[in-house]
C-alpha cells in the first residue's frame, strides 16, 4: 500500500507582494510553525491569514455588502448597455424610409 500524500497548491499564480511589520515574538512563532509543519513561509502564512479573516464576523459582512454592490452596479451598467445596443440594432433594421434616412 502506498503512503498517503498530501498534494499541494502549485498552480503558478500571480502573487502580489504583501509588506508588513510584525512584532518579533510573531515572527518567531511564524518561524517556528514552519519549522515544525515542514512547509513553505508564504504558504503557512497564506493559510493563517486566510483563517484568521474568515474568522472575522465583521470583515465577512462587509465583504458580501462590497460584493453585492459591485454586482448590482454591474448588473444596471449591462442593462444600459443592451438597452443602446439594442435601439441601434432597431434603427439599423428599418427600412431606409421609415428611418427617416
Amino acid at each position: 500500500m502506498s503512503r498517503f500524500k498530501i498534494v499541494r497548491n502549485n498552480t503558478n499564480s500571480d502573487r502580489k507582494l504583501l509588506q508588513a511589520r510584525i512584532d518579533t515574538a510573531l515572527v518567531e512563532d511564524v518561524n517556528l510553525l514552519v519549522k515544525w509543519s515542514n512547509r513553505d513561509k508564504n504558504e503557512i502564512i497564506a493559510e493563517l491569514l486566510r483563517y484568521a479573516l474568515s474568522q472575522e464576523v465583521d470583515f465577512q459582512l462587509y465583504r458580501l455588502s462590497v460584493r453585492q454592490q459591485a454586482t448590482t452596479s454591474m448588473d444596471s451598467s449591462a442593462v444600459r448597455t443592451l438597452g443602446k445596443k439594442t435601439v441601434e440594432g432597431e434603427r439599423q433594421s428599418l427600412p431606409m424610409a421609415a428611418s427617416g434616412r
